[in-house]
């Protein structure tokens, strides 16, 4: 296997020079830690969708899985998310709860921005030996540091709590004072409320 170097000199993609190659590690996996946060920042988002869509069921007093199949039937995730802050603000245009769930669908869009940005890139190698992206409609690598993979994904594990914060508040079962017992309580009492939805309160 040979590293060729690409025209613009800016990047590297591995191309094969003999047929024994077909065994040979891809470049992406030259970066373990980088690629563990790309997939769980793809994961992550679809645990906060999957929430919104939780929360706007409840809101509109209709089953979990009624509202998923409406939803899912968009396939833009960024339509679904417009779709939901629509939905939101029709139903609850009096509630001092609306402001705050709207800032979350809008902190969802931007995570989606990110979200998208790993996902349809191509990985490659820099220059001098880090990893580094080539973007949709883009032909040039810009370099991806861990560091920023692991804020975007704090982004959205702190979208995830605050989601599932919602959730436990509109069925009255949040605590500054979670215990094993509340946690039994609170997973009763949401399945109750919508019992196709799968949570999982912990303490």
């Amino acid at each position: 296997m040979a590293d060729r170097a690409t025209d613009r000199k800016d990047y590297f993609v591995t191309v094969p020079v003999d047929p024994l190659g077909a065994n040979d590690p891809l470049l992406m996996e030259r970066y373990p830690d980088h690629m563990r946060y790309v997939g769980l920042i793809i994961a992550a988002f679809s645990e906060c969708e999957v929430k919104l869509i939780t929360l706007l069921s409840m809101e509109l007093g209709l089953r979990f899985g009624t509202v998923a199949d409406m939803l899912y039937a968009i396939e833009s995730s960024g339509a679904r998310l417009e779709a939901m802050r629509a939905a939101f603000c029709s139903h609850m245009p009096d509630t001092g709860r609306l402001p705050e769930i709207v800032d979350l669908v809008d902190e969802a869009q931007s995570l989606l921005t990110q979200r998208n940005k790993f996902a349809h890139s191509i990985y490659a190698e820099g220059e001098h030996g880090e990893m580094a992206i080539i973007g949709m409609r883009r032909n040039e690598a810009v370099d991806l540091p861990l560091h920023d993979l692991k804020h975007q994904f704090g982004r959205m594990k702190a979208l995830s709590y605050q989601l599932g914060r919602q959730i436990a508040m509109r069925t009255g079962v949040f605590s500054e004072q979670p215990s094993e017992r509340h946690a039994s309580d609170a997973l009763q009492k949401l399945q109750s409320s919508s019992p196709d939805v799968r949570s999982h309160p912990s303490p």
